[in-house]
């Protein structure tokens, strides 16, 4: 089961890859995520995440987390402040679920 994935020239999308080109399309039935820790140089890793797995409580708890240090009126793409690998390790739990 793919839960999240990048974007590289591959027959199937992998899990964490991070997106390798912002100049790339969001594929169908994936939400574009912005993942890293406020005042990281590199500004965060665009993960690409099944909508299926956005209404999963450890989901959730990572957007409700990112509301309450941004807001909800937030434009642009949905970032989510933690670090890449709680992020990863939190993907990992709902995919096993």
């Amino acid at each position: 089961m793919e839960a999240c994935m990048g974007m590289r020239s591959r027959p199937k999308p992998a899990i964490y890859e991070p997106l390798v080109s912002p100049r790339v399309r969001t594929p169908k039935g994936y939400v574009p995520l912005i993942v890293g820790r406020w005042g990281d140089d590199e500004g965060g890793t665009v993960f690409m995440v099944r909508t299926r797995l956005i209404n999963h409580p450890l989901v959730v708890g990572l957007l409700e987390m990112a509301a309450g240090k941004i807001g909800y009126e937030h434009e642009g793409m949905i970032r989510v402040p933690c670090d890449v690998e709680q992020f990863r390790r939190a993907v990992d739990l709902v995919v096993e679920d």
